[in-house]
């Protein structure tokens, strides 16, 4: 085969594209006849190769010649051509026509861009970025037309001139480090190049920032506790590994709270759970900030957030009252101002006392005098309290006031009414001190007790014994039933009480009694007198209330007769004296109870009158003799009074009792008993001037006027005289 020289041209630094056509192009074979097309079917194109350069193949019987850079001139194309049978080396030429290079970059020969830091200018000379360019045509001056950097900002060191001989100016963006693309386009006059090279920003550390957390819902008096978490909301830190702080919900772990503090109220850390508590001034309200340093580990910041403490009605505050003066078993007052003396309000409202109460005692309010009463429980002495509540209208405090309950000595307390047994009717009564004590106890423990004022109401006498240990009482007579003593007890220490006893006094029969006799009238020698039931039994009385009645009714020297309840009483003849009338009671339940009643019968005396010498019957008592005639006179057994005349008498009374008075004669008086009276007669204080003598049969004293005296019998009697010369 036969194969044309040339494939024709193409520019320099430019691909050539042909086809194995181009190759068989004018190729024949002899013994195949060409198509229509003037191709050779059967002939086949392999081993293309070229002198300059490179060159590739394709699938679909193409290939491409890359001249080498730059490169003008003939490139000679080798290639093999076969029919099947026969394979002939080929030749081609491709002529490279010359046309103008841009400057080439040498990556190898270039200078690396070193020294960028985060956050900082970034100076880059020209002659650094142009560093590894030449020119195949052989140009040595080259220029800078455009330069651009795909993070942050770069500008010509005096100016936006795209052509500086001082270089270039980079500025990172706020915060970035890492790999910037530096992409600039440099011109040997007729073409340029365009290049991109890298260099790196190095990183520095960036201290947190953000903003101060947003602070809501703080109240006056409240305290609020806020979380690591709501400090650092809205801070970040550009290092960090979030970098949106906000959108990862929770701050970067190697952020921290380093320290905080705060106007108008105190920030503590609570360890326990990790959280910030903030407890605002008492009683502030309105604007307050905290200020807090947030640390990324290496840099700090300090953020401030301002915020509100909202207002809140405040309660009451203070301190209990003071009290003081409070006395055992005494009644303690105290006003409402004293109670609220410590007590105020922030915002002056009224303060009103809502509820109050005690311990060891009770409290009660008096509308009246707006004061409390407390009432200590009885007998308590020692520790107290008192607990109310204040209110200010809106909010309520609750206060204690503890005060002491001073001692005060109390009284004996007393048991229960004493039962001190019984003791029969009509005898004596003793109570014991000891049985009067019984039972008695003192809260102070005093127990040194004495008794004092026991008394049983009328009728009772009670008197305390000599060594004060027991008391006798004496009941009324007869007294039956219960006996109530009231008596006081003392301890000693100023403290009295008062107790009751009773005492039983039981039944024991009680004969009929006799209170006041019933005096009967008096009646005349030889009457008779009339005594009724009623009046035998006036004054007679049943201690137990028993009906009485009269037995058989007597009387001595006289005659006794009944008639409808009526006694006749008839002394004897010529009685006179006591009537001694005797007779029974009967209760009808104890034997007869023997009873006497006097009756006296007035003398009615029988005088006889005698000129002579006159011995009297049995029934006369007196007995006058008269004329001058010395006569003589005898009595009988009664008692008798003679009286003797002017002669010389003898007066012999006989027995009884007898009086016997002389005249003016010479008289002999018969004495038989010393009570015998034996007397001269006295006118107008003179004796009669006789010679006077007693016989006497009985121890006898001479009376008045009387010489001489005179014993008779064996007896042993004496005799005595007066005051006269006398003759015994």
């Amino acid at each position: 085969p036969t194969s044309p020289a040339s494939l024709g041209s193409v520019d320099e630094d430019v691909d050539f594209v042909g086809s194995d056509e181009d190759l068989l192009a004018g190729w024949t074979d002899i013994d195949f006849e060409r198509d229509e097309d003037d191709v050779l079917p059967a002939l086949v194109v392999s081993d293309i190769s070229v002198n300059n350069g490179t060159v590739t193949r394709d699938d679909v019987g193409g290939f491409t010649i890359t001249p080498a850079a730059n490169y003008n001139g003939t490139i000679t194309v080798t290639y093999k051509v076969s029919d099947g049978t026969t394979e002939v080396t080929a030749t081609r030429s491709l002529t490279v026509t010359p046309v103008a290079d841009a400057p080439v970059y040498d990556e190898d020969e270039a200078t690396e861009l070193t020294g960028a830091v985060e956050d900082e200018d970034f100076a880059i000379s020209t002659a650094d970025l142009l560093d590894g360019f030449s020119d195949p045509d052989g140009a040595t001056s080259f220029t800078i037309t455009a330069i651009s950097v795909d993070e942050g900002t770069i500008e010509a060191a005096s100016g936006p001139s795209s052509s500086v001989a001082n270089g270039y100016t980079y500025t990172p963006d706020a915060d970035f480090y890492g790999e910037v693309t530096l992409t600039y386009t440099v011109s040997d006059g007729v073409n340029t190049t365009e290049v991109t090279k890298t260099f790196t920003v190095e990183a520095v550390n960036d201290a947190p920032r953000g903003d101060a957390a947003t602070i809501t819902g703080v109240t006056e008096d409240t305290p609020s506790a806020f979380t690591k978490a709501q400090l650092l909301a809205d801070i970040s830190d550009i290092d960090g590994g979030a970098v949106n702080n906000s959108i990862m919900g929770v701050p970067p772990s190697d952020l921290t709270v380093t320290a905080i503090s705060a106007t108008h109220g105190t920030f503590v850390y609570n360890a326990d759970d990790d959280t910030y508590d903030f407890t605002p001034d008492e009683n502030y309200n309105g604007e307050a900030s905290i200020t807090y340093s947030v640390s990324d580990g290496i840099d700090s910041a300090e953020f401030t957030s301002t915020f509100t403490i909202a207002a809140v009605n405040d309660a009451p505050e203070g301190e209990g009252a003071t009290i003081t003066g409070a006395t055992e078993d005494e009644d303690l007052v105290l006003t409402t101002a004293q109670l609220l003396a410590d007590i105020s309000d922030v915002e002056d409202d009224d303060l009103t006392i809502t509820d109050i109460e005690a311990t060891h005692g009770t409290i009660t309010y008096d509308e009246g005098t707006d004061s409390y009463t407390f009432t200590p429980d009885e007998n308590y002495s020692g520790e107290a309290t008192i607990t109310y509540t204040v209110s200010d209208g809106e909010d309520t405090t609750e206060f204690t006031s503890n005060f002491t309950i001073a001692g005060a000595n109390d009284d004996p307390t007393a048991p229960a009414a004493i039962d001190l047994g019984s003791v029969e009717e009509d005898t004596e009564i003793e109570v014991s001190v000891e049985d009067l004590l019984a039972g008695w106890t003192d809260i102070d423990g005093d127990t040194e007790f004495t008794v004092s004022n026991l008394s049983a109401g009328d009728g009772f006498t009670i008197t305390l014994s000599d060594d004060e240990t027991y008391y006798t009482v004496t009941a009324p007579d007869d007294y039956v039933g219960e006996i109530a003593f009231e008596y006081e007890v003392s301890d000693g220490n100023g403290g009295t009480g008062f107790g009751s006893a009773t005492l039983d006094v039981t039944n024991v029969y009680d004969a009929p009694e006799l209170d006041a006799p019933v005096e009967l009238e008096a009646i005349d020698e030889d009457t008779t007198a009339t005594v009724s039931t009623e009046d035998l039994l006036q004054g007679w009385s049943s201690a137990d209330g028993l009906t009485l009645t009269l037995g058989e009714v007597t009387a001595t020297n006289a005659e006794v007769t009944e008639e409808d309840g009526v006694y006749t009483i008839t002394p004897d003849a010529n009685f006179h004296g006591t009537v001694v009338i005797s007779y029974t009671i009967l209760d009808g339940e104890g034997d007869p109870v023997e009873a006497t009643l006097d009756l006296t019968v007035n003398s009615v005396i029988d005088l006889v009158e005698s000129d002579e010498t006159t011995t009297l019957g049995a029934t006369d008592e007196d007995l006058i003799l008269t004329g001058e005639d010395d006569i003589d006179g005898t009595g009988n057994s009664l008692g008798n009074v003679l009286t003797g005349n002017d002669g010389a008498n003898k007066l012999d009374g006989k027995t009884g009792n007898d009086t016997m008075y002389g005249g003016d004669g010479d008289d002999i008086y018969v004495v038989d008993s010393s009570s015998d009276v034996a007397s001269e007669q006295i006118v107008d204080g003179v004796d009669d001037g006789g010679f006077d003598m007693v016989r006497s049969s009985a121890t006898f004293t001479l009376g008045a006027y009387i010489e001489v005296l005179r014993l008779n019998g064996s007896a042993n009697i004496n005799g005595t005289g007066n005051s006269m010369s006398n003759y015994l």
